[in-house]
């Protein structure tokens, strides 16, 4: 999911470009200043989700709050802009739904996804409703590297967290080999021999022996079990 943090990140980093780009007239005062705001705040609760995949730290409460924060905000946010009349160029409501899909994702992960599709929307109406002045020449200029730089970005983060994706997943499948072959080891067919495979086997002193090995195996190996079938 890393990917898709990182590209709401570079969303709301390019909406807060956009809004800065925009005429201020074009909306409601106090639009522009609290929808950067709600972005600084998407960006920060999905870089502490971030982290805290990765770190063995509790940041469980903090990041509760946070989401509780974003959510208050977005639903506040989507309600005032509904009661406000319509104009050139305003993106309120489909903003605000991005910011709650964004605190949502703390509880479903896969919201990330809805909010990127709803990002994707936002662009091309501010695209549409703007493309006169987006390709004159000296927008052309100042944007063409940040747009690149961008794409550049989400390319390389997505590249780098497939090979981290696969080199995981190799090490795990590696470690869970060597650990299965480990304990079909310890377990030889003379005991296998001994043994009926039947309730009596409860009573059988290789029985427990072997149960005690494995579940040896498992504490050391961080299972809750192990068992055959």
């Amino acid at each position: 999911m890393d990917v898709f943090y990182f590209a709401l990140c570079a969303c709301y980093a390019a909406f807060i470009a956009v809004q800065l780009e925009m005429d201020s007239t074009s909306s409601w005062p106090g639009h522009r200043k609290l929808s950067i705001g709600l972005s600084l705040g998407g960006m920060v609760f999905l870089a502490h989700a971030t982290l805290s995949i990765h770190s063995q730290a509790n940041f469980g409460v903090a990041g509760l709050i946070l989401a509780m924060v974003l959510v208050g905000v977005a639903l506040g946010f989507g309600v005032f802009a509904a009661t406000r009349p319509v104009r050139h160029g305003n993106t309120g409501e489909l903003f605000a739904l991005i910011v709650l899909a964004t605190g949502l994702i703390h509880w479903f992960s896969w919201v990330a996804f809805v909010g990127l599709g709803l990002f994707a929307l936002m662009f091309l109406g501010l695209f549409l409703q703007s493309r006169d002045r987006v390709f004159t020449r000296d927008v052309r200029k100042r944007w063409l590297f940040p747009v690149l730089a961008v794409f550049v970005i989400l390319i390389l983060t997505s590249l780098a967290a497939v090979s981290q994706q696969r080199e995981k997943d190799q090490q795990m499948r590696e470690g869970l080999l060597l650990q299965t072959r480990l304990v079909a080891n310890a377990i030889t067919p003379a005991d296998l021999d001994r043994l009926e495979y039947t309730l009596a086997d409860e009573g059988n002193v290789v029985y427990q022996r072997i149960c005690r090995q494995m579940a040896a195996f498992a504490q050391v190996m961080g299972h809750r079990s192990i068992y055959s079938q």
